[in-house]
């Protein structure tokens, strides 16, 4: 799957890729700066099976790390939440993750995770090369783990190959249609990775108003509709 990644951006070169309060890249830019985030991640020599915690607001730079992670066979492990910090020790210590990843905001948690605990800051991953290295082939490869809501017990982890998150993306394109020149704004992961992989700008700022969406150029929502929609009283 990323393999055909590579060739969508090469393909649709300098059109808009993402857009988000900060950034306004191209398909091209986003590529690069996937080499740049991989060449990151195999310098910080993280043992081939070993589970990563992503501890990165959702952002550009968590979809580049997340778009990495997949490029390099990594198996990143995803909350939906950092301020629970007695969940966050108890999926950790359940599921053997010792490595963490993290900015210069979320370094923060580094008291309250332990001392043994490696923290791996994404933060200077534009001061890398953007030099492609190799692509992980291997479909079996758990690149994706994510936790059930843990309302009937503890939260469960549902990993995801190459091979299955493949599957998934393609069972989202064959229910939602975008079409090549679309605008899309999108607010759930899953639906970022499948608008990127058609090739189909995405708009990725957490909150946004209807007016905002206007001026973006916004023609197609992917996301509850209250993210985009503003409440008016009755």
């Amino acid at each position: 799957m990323i393999h055909e990644f590579i060739e969508t951006c090469r393909k649709k070169g300098d059109n808009p890729a993402l857009i988000d309060a900060s950034h306004r890249v191209t398909f091209l830019q986003l590529l690069n700066d996937v080499y740049k985030m991989a060449n990151l991640l195999r310098s910080a020599g993280i043992p081939r099976d070993s589970k990563v915690l992503l501890l990165v607001l959702p952002s550009y730079r968590c979809y580049v790390l997340l778009m990495a992670c997949i490029y390099c066979g990594i198996n990143v492990v995803v909350m939906d939440s950092y301020k629970d910090i007695g969940r966050i020790r108890r999926v950790m210590e359940g599921n053997g993750i010792q490595r963490v990843f993290c900015t210069r905001t979320t370094a923060l948690l580094k008291g309250a995770l332990g001392r043994d605990t490696v923290f791996i800051d994404v933060s200077a991953f534009y001061d890398y090369p953007p030099t492609p290295s190799p692509v992980c082939d291997e479909p079996e490869k758990v690149v994706l783990t994510t936790f059930t809501s843990g309302t009937t017990g503890e939260p469960k982890p549902i990993c995801r190959s190459i091979r299955a998150l493949k599957k998934q993306i393609e069972v989202v394109s064959g229910n939602i249609s975008v079409e090549d020149l679309d605008v899309a704004y999108v607010s759930l992961p899953i639906y970022v990775l499948f608008v990127l992989f058609k090739g189909v700008t995405c708009v990725i700022t957490p909150k946004i108003r209807v007016r905002e969406l206007e001026q973006l150029g916004v023609n197609t929502v992917l996301a509850p509709i209250a993210a985009a929609v503003p409440r008016h009283p009755a």
